[in-house]
């Protein structure tokens, strides 16, 4: 705002109409360009370095998954035994399945799902987690981790679970 003095009186020049809707659309515009725009790789769901979710959980490791659904798909994959070990950029395959049930509650609460839903899934990782820690520390390979106390099968059927919620949410 610009003050203009005429001898004892102030007057102060108000901005048009035209210069606030310009200022307010540019702003708007601005807002939509910074918050916009999820890179994530399809193939694999993991968020890319450049993208917005990548830079919420830049703590995270490079095998975060996107999404509770990436995360479920990815066990799957790892239980079907269609992906073999792990690539040499990624860490061991025991070490992802680990970290993919220790991560299952918080990507699940990330994710509108059911009460219940999300419930089943907090306690699935509690029950499994410390197992496979130890397992882990124990130097035990993944297909023997895999065997231990019904992993493979509470796998498939939380698979199950999370398609079944991805079905309602996006039905929704």
């Amino acid at each position: 705002m610009k003050r203009y003095s005429f001898e004892r009186t102030t007057v102060t020049a108000v901005p048009s109409c035209s210069q606030l809707v310009w200022s307010l659309g540019s702003f708007a515009l601005l807002v939509t360009l910074l918050t916009c725009g999820c890179n994530r790789n399809v193939a694999t769901g993991v968020a890319t370095s450049s993208s917005p979710a990548a830079e919420q959980h830049d703590h995270h490791p490079a095998h975060w998954p996107a999404t509770i659904f990436a995360a479920s798909d990815r066990l799957m994959a790892l239980e079907s035994g269609l992906i073999g070990d792990a690539q040499p950029e990624r860490v061991s395959i025991e070490r992802e399945l680990v970290d993919l049930i220790k991560w299952m509650p918080e990507l699940a609460a990330d994710t509108d799902l059911k009460e219940d839903a999300f419930n089943r899934i907090d306690s699935w990782s509690s029950k499994y987690l410390p197992v496979l820690e130890e397992q882990m520390k124990q130097g035990l390979k993944f297909d023997s981790m895999l065997k231990s106390e019904g992993l493979s099968e509470a796998i498939v059927q939380l698979n199950e679970l999370v398609g079944a919620e991805k079905k309602r949410l996006e039905s929704l």
